[in-house]
């Protein structure tokens, strides 16, 4: 049990609860508990452990695929099948259709083939060149 003129002097050490030691940057959390019958008593810091679950992944049988099939209403879906269609070549489309599980099997194949490739590349601090058509390329001047 500490004595009251030690409780005193270590909470009216600092107005924030906290006693620090001179020579040290490292602080102490003192609490104090309730009272009882008029003697005040100090708690131990308290400390609590975080208990976190393992949670399992979902395996998929479409190569590539990392998410659920999302609803046939759904705004993304809708709005990547359209682009794909519009525009077939489209990355951007695929890569999302193809971790949805919305592309057919060899078609996902070749998009996740295409992703693996492109990670590679930017791992390496390769530079990756965009294909333009070769009229994009010309200047236009006004």
């Amino acid at each position: 049990m500490v004595s009251d003129s030690k409780t005193k002097k270590i909470a009216s050490g600092s107005s924030t609860g906290f006693a620090s030691s001179s020579g040290s940057k490292s602080t102490t959390s003192v609490s104090r508990s309730a009272t009882m019958k008029g003697k005040s008593t100090l708690s131990a810091p308290t400390k609590t452990a975080v208990v976190k679950r393992k949670i399992q992944k979902k395996s998929y049988s479409l190569p590539g695929q990392k998410f659920d099939v999302p609803e046939e209403r759904e705004p993304l879906r809708i709005f990547y099948e359209t682009l794909s269609k519009q525009i077939p070549t489209s990355e951007m489309a695929d890569f999302w259709l193809m971790e949805h599980g919305l592309l057919s099997p060899e078609r996902a194949k070749k998009a996740y083939d295409r992703k693996q490739r492109k990670q590679r590349q930017i791992r390496a601090g390769i530079p990756i060149k965009s294909q333009k058509d070769p009229k994009s390329q010309r200047k236009h001047w006004l």
